[in-house]
């Protein structure tokens, strides 16, 4: 099944990003950061575990590989498929790339057949 994901502005206008495992994983890690803060992580840099809610927050973790569909969480974006962004965000991806998630912003994701 196919996972749909989508950010919402605070007006209800459709955030355009470049869609791929980067943004990705900085949804997610919002998502849990703010829904779920003591949630463990294994960091790559270093092999520990943490809580998520410990992450500096221009930090994100990589979910390329991760069974996301079967984290057991209770963070909102899994529960019910959607969460309202608590706090500013910025994530410096590479020179030409940052992306930027605001207070108020709404993150929403589901799986779907077609």
């Amino acid at each position: 099944m196919p996972l749909e994901t989508e950010i919402i502005g605070v007006k209800g206008e459709i955030i355009q990003l470049t869609w791929d495992f980067v943004a990705l994983s900085i949804m997610l890690t919002v998502g849990l950061r703010e829904g779920d803060p003591d949630f463990k992580v294994k960091l790559l840099r270093n092999e520990e575990e943490t809580r998520i809610g410990d992450l500096p927050m221009d930090e994100w973790i990589d979910f390329s590989w991760q069974p996301i569909y079967y984290l057991n969480t209770k963070a909102p974006l899994w529960k019910v498929g959607e969460h309202k962004v608590q706090n500013n965000y910025e994530f410096k991806i590479n020179d030409e790339r940052t992306i930027i998630l605001r207070k108020g912003y709404k993150l929403r994701m589901r799986r779907v057949s077609k």
